[in-house]
């Protein structure tokens, strides 16, 4: 026999209202036990959204030390996404050198407001959320407080390292200095992104390859870029999937709107 736990506990929904989801989960979606063989055929039926069978996955502790977590995120949803990404996606299309560019490009991100740029991953828990956790028989307060100083001793010291190393970040001469490894992360990701390297020009993208090669092979750095480019891919992806940027300057690759 399995004991199947609560499995929509995370949903979205949570999010919206998690003090009402979760006194409601335990009741709407009780634990049960079944037979192995049961759950193994509830497995096997392809779902109508995504013609793929449920599957299962296998959580166990590394044998090895795992590489370190990126600390940033990308600040932005997917409905937020493609109104937010289209002036980007206008100055790489226009742009005719990496010069113009990445200065086109700082002006427009050089302040946070009303532009994604990277968060924290604490910083962009939603504080209900956190209230919720902190309920928990399984939380520790303790260890909790412990690893959040980590974290943002971890980010303190990221910022650091971006000051010292990243060529992108000294060249970024007009952003505000209390954003700006936020603002460098989200340039070197939004550079490296498929759609936005369709969109350039040959030279451009030889300028890129050329000044921040250096940037792009960092460890730490490259940690720190490619999570938010992954982001960054996936929310275009299903932007484009949605049909809701099917129009110029929209969030689309060249080909990919009608």
């Amino acid at each position: 026999m399995v004991l199947i736990l609560d499995v929509a506990r995370f949903k979205y929904e949570f999010y919206k209202a998690p003090q009402r989801i979760a006194a409601n989960t335990s009741r709407r979606y009780p634990s049960y036990w079944v037979p192995i063989r049961t759950l193994y055929e509830a497995l096997i039926p392809y779902d109508t959204e995504t013609n793929q069978p449920r599957g299962y996955c296998i959580l166990r502790r590394p044998s090895k030390p795992e590489p370190s977590p990126a600390l940033l995120v990308l600040n932005a949803t997917t409905p937020t996404w493609p109104s937010l990404y289209a002036p980007l996606a206008e100055v790489a299309t226009s742009a005719t050198s990496y010069e113009s560019l990445v200065s086109t490009l700082a002006e427009i991100l050089r302040s946070p407001s009303g532009l994604p740029t990277v968060t924290s991953r604490y910083e962009g828990a939603h504080p209900s959320t956190l209230a919720v956790l902190s309920k928990s028989p399984s939380f520790d307060a303790a260890e909790g407080a412990k690893a959040h100083t980590e974290y943002r001793r971890g980010v303190a010291r990221l910022y650091r390292y971006f000051a010292e190393n990243s060529a992108l970040y000294k060249e970024l001469k007009t952003a505000d200095d209390l954003w700006k490894t936020e603002i460098t992360v989200f340039m070197l990701a939004l550079l490296s992104a498929k759609d936005m390297k369709e969109r350039m020009l040959v030279t451009v993208k030889e300028g890129i390859e050329e000044r921040l090669s250096s940037d792009l092979a960092d460890e730490t750095i490259k940690t720190e870029v490619e999570n938010v480019r992954r982001q960054m891919e996936s929310l275009t992806e299903c932007s484009v999937e949605d049909g809701i940027c099917s129009r110029p300057g929209g969030c689309c690759g060249k080909n990919a709107c009608s």
